[in-house]
């Protein structure tokens, strides 16, 4: 079997498990298609959609990945960032796969921490809105409070 020219022996092909950003016929903001998407969030998304998106920010920043990470208004919820990563940054797509895209595979949080912070940021919330405008007999009865009045 021949090799290709400037082609490494031994070296498996890389496969991009990210999808690409795709415009859609209604939208008319600026063109991402050369980019591939790794993470979302959306101004409504839960404690497990938040963190793990944080945590892909942070373990970006910590291995110097070179991201963008715009933001869209949308009709349903609000608002939708994502972290997406240009197709010729071949070395950071394999470090995202590394790093975000084979963690969350075998398990759905990249950061424990962040995500119990993420909850209790979230109770503390409901637990603060409970308290100040609905009082209920014998104690707050809000998911990780029950605390009394």
């Amino acid at each position: 079997m021949q090799q290709r020219k400037n082609q490494p022996k031994n070296e498996a092909v890389f496969t991009v498990p990210f999808s690409k950003w795709e415009r859609t016929s209604n939208y008319i903001g600026e063109d991402y298609s050369e980019y591939y998407l790794i993470i979302a969030r959306t101004r409504d998304g839960d404690a497990l959609e938040r963190s793990n998106f944080e945590a892909t920010w942070n373990i970006f920043d910590d291995n110097n990945v070179n991201y963008i990470r715009p933001t869209f208004t949308h009709w349903a919820c609000g608002w939708i960032e994502v972290i997406m990563i240009h197709e010729s940054n071949i070395d950071d797509l394999k470090l995202a796969t590394k790093l975000i895209h084979e963690p969350l595979r075998r398990y759905p949080l990249l950061d424990e921490e962040l995500y119990a912070e993420c909850e209790h940021d979230d109770n503390t919330f409901w637990c603060e809105q409970c308290h100040h405008d609905t009082y209920h007999e014998g104690g707050c009865r809000c998911s990780g409070c029950w605390s009394e009045v």
